[in-house]
């Protein structure tokens, strides 16, 4: 799973926005439900420097594994899924940078 810095469409911005993002955000998975073939992104925005943390959980609560742990400067990212890592089933995201927390669901098929 690699961790690329790319604008997208968040807070307003068009792909391609050389501006830093004005709040945290946290995109839904892409595309949604994730299957076989189909690699995942999951963007997210940083509008200062902090220390990010991106982790996966079960439906049952249970950690799956670590996306990001990382210090991040401001800017637009993404993080790439692949699908053969997760078995077929309902999962939870939760961004944590800063004070910044939220929480999306995915869906991986098989």
């Amino acid at each position: 799973m690699g961790l690329l810095a790319s604008p997208f469409n968040l807070n307003g911005k068009a792909d391609g926005s050389t501006e830093l993002p004005t709040a945290f955000a946290l995109s839904r998975s892409v595309p949604n439900p994730l299957a076989t073939g189909n690699r995942g992104l999951i963007k997210y925005a940083l509008p200062k420097a902090e220390h990010v943390t991106i982790d996966v959980f079960d439906v049952r609560g249970r950690h799956v594994t670590t996306l990001v742990d990382r210090d991040q400067q401001a800017g637009w990212y993404h993080v790439e899924l692949e699908p053969a890592d997760f078995a077929a089933g309902i999962y939870f995201y939760r961004m944590n940078a800063g004070g910044f927390s939220k929480q999306q669901k995915m869906t991986v098929v098989h």
